[in-house]
């Protein structure tokens, strides 16, 4: 009851601490933000770069779709390249036959 709890002195000393905190606080929150708004550019950055490696990649898949069916054509022709030098050349053999 009406006791006085803490020195005028004291109480100027803690309300210096207090603004001294205060201070220190309100520099860790810019550094917070600072921070922040470095990682969500850099999180910008890579969600870019990821959406146009993501369309690269689909345009390879669809060149390689292309090329393997290039070769799977060329493959076929030598097929039939192949199959038509063998009739050419029992035809030829018949003909040797014939022409002895």
């Amino acid at each position: 009851e009406g006791k006085i709890l803490a020195s005028p002195k004291k109480c100027k000393k803690s309300q210096q601490d207090c603004s001294i905190s205060i201070k220190e606080l309100a520099k860790n929150q810019m550094k917070i933000y600072q921070a922040t708004t470095k990682l969500e550019s850099q999180t910008e950055r890579c969600v870019n770069e990821n959406e146009n490696l993501s369309i690269e990649i689909g345009e390879n898949m669809q060149q390689n779709y292309e090329l393997s069916m290039k070769i799977l054509d060329i493959q076929n022709t030598k097929k039939v390249i192949r199959k038509r030098i063998a009739e050419e050349e029992k035809f030829i053999k018949h003909l040797n036959k014939i022409c002895k």
